[in-house]
């Protein structure tokens, strides 16, 4: 499928093409040829990248920064803001490759129409965010618009996802018809998926599948402080269920807990500490990143925050609840070196590629809804990146105490 990607997205007689490929590192280096093929073809060309998210236009930005950098093609970035100051034209004129939120890229396009007169492809990067919400739906009306501008200067558009219900619509949108599509549901490691269930008398897990097994007593029963001076014990609840079993996990490689909700990030993480228990080592983070994390947190969130008593030894929260800068950091120090436990609602699901062994799904609420069906399978697909695990587990949190 790698190999048709590839041709897809080089191919001159292409207005567009759609990449629907589960492997989020084989759709990142599609990209990267693709962009190196549209530089090399035309001296003057520069490629716009478009990442609905912050935190994934800097790991862009790093990774383009490490391969197309060093053979002479700058990368330079836009985020945020409502306005197009001089400072960002000049960004915009130095580098070959933008890479902008499509927020950013709206104002450029509307304050300075003559600067996208050079951008010869249009990389579109978790282009499944189209429609369900206002900012969704703004997207898409962006990308009709991107789209038919695109048309009229000859260049092109490569919309890249890894939930697509809907490829060969959005192929036929982007590239003209469904043959501008290439997808395939080809993964680097094995998924298995399982049943979490927690009961008053302990944690059971089911692993579903080809092969169904059962371990009945997945975590034991063990004393934890309570107080000054007391004792009680763990685990006594859903939460601490979790929690249990993803240090037990952690062993195995690094573990997703997804949670819905910002709110209950903490009490997640909490649980979490209570499983390592009070001797858990540091963890060996490196110096110079996990120093930034330590200044930011101080500053931004006090000198006792939890968040950076967690992290220090290898238990990662993550949310929208955090300040803009110490969520930086942390994905920062992550791409440098991957945590033991990381407690996340959405904010982590999109677009950040941190190696995953499993993923624990806690709870699925968020606000007064669930969450969607495509966010649901593009957290579970976190599971198994390649070079972390040959398999990847998914296991889906229930609360049987009530039967």
């Amino acid at each position: 499928s790698q190999t048709v990607a590839l041709q897809l997205a080089l191919s001159a007689q292409n207005r567009g093409g759609v990449l629907n490929l589960r492997n989020s590192k084989e759709k990142t280096r599609v990209a990267e040829l693709a962009i190196l093929h549209t530089l090399r073809a035309d001296p003057s060309a520069k490629v716009l990248y478009l990442a609905p998210f912050r935190s994934l236009a800097f790991e862009l930005e790093r990774t383009f920064s490490k391969t197309l950098a060093p053979l002479g093609y700058s990368v330079s970035h836009l985020y945020g803001g409502s306005r197009f100051s001089g400072v960002d034209r000049e960004l915009f004129d130095e580098g070959r490759i933008t890479i902008a939120t499509p927020e950013k890229a709206k104002v450029m396009l509307r304050a300075v129409p003559e600067l996208f007169a050079a951008v010869k492809l249009v990389v579109i990067d978790e282009g499944h965010l189209l429609g369900g919400n206002e900012r969704n739906v703004r997207n898409e009306m962006f990308l009709e618009h991107l789209r038919l501008l695109v048309c009229q200067r000859g260049a092109r558009i490569l919309l890249l996802s890894a939930v697509l219900p809907n490829a060969e619509d959005l192929a036929a949108w982007v590239g003209g018809g469904v043959d501008a599509l290439v997808k395939s549901s080809w993964k680097p490691s094995a998924e298995r998926f399982g049943i979490l269930r927690w009961k008053s008398t302990g944690v059971s897990i089911e692993w579903l599948g080809g092969e169904r097994c059962f371990n009945p007593h997945f975590i034991d029963f063990k004393e934890v402080p309570k107080g000054k001076k007391g004792k009680r014990m763990f685990p006594v609840s859903k939460t601490e269920a979790v929690a249990a079993t993803a240090s037990r996990l952690a062993k195995l490689g690094p573990v997703l807990i997804f949670t819905g909700q910002a709110r209950w990030v903490p009490s997640m993480a909490k649980a979490v500490l209570l499983a390592f228990g009070p001797d858990a080592p540091a963890h060996p983070w490196p110096e110079t990143e996990w120093r930034l994390l330590d200044a930011v947190c101080k500053e931004e969130l006090g000198d006792n925050s939890f968040e950076l008593a967690a992290a220090r030894i290898g238990v990662i929260c993550h949310s929208n609840k955090l300040p803009p800068q110490v969520r930086i950091s942390i994905e920062k120090l992550m791409a440098k070196c991957p945590p033991r436990i990381i407690v996340a609602t959405t904010t982590l699901g999109q677009g950040v590629n941190i190696g995953i062994s499993s993923v624990i799904v806690a709870t699925t609420s968020i606000g007064t809804s669930q969450i969607s069906k495509r966010d649901f399978w593009n957290i579970c697909g976190r599971a198994g990146r390649a070079f972390v695990d040959g398999e990847g587990k998914v296991l889906f949190a229930m609360d049987m105490t009530s039967e």
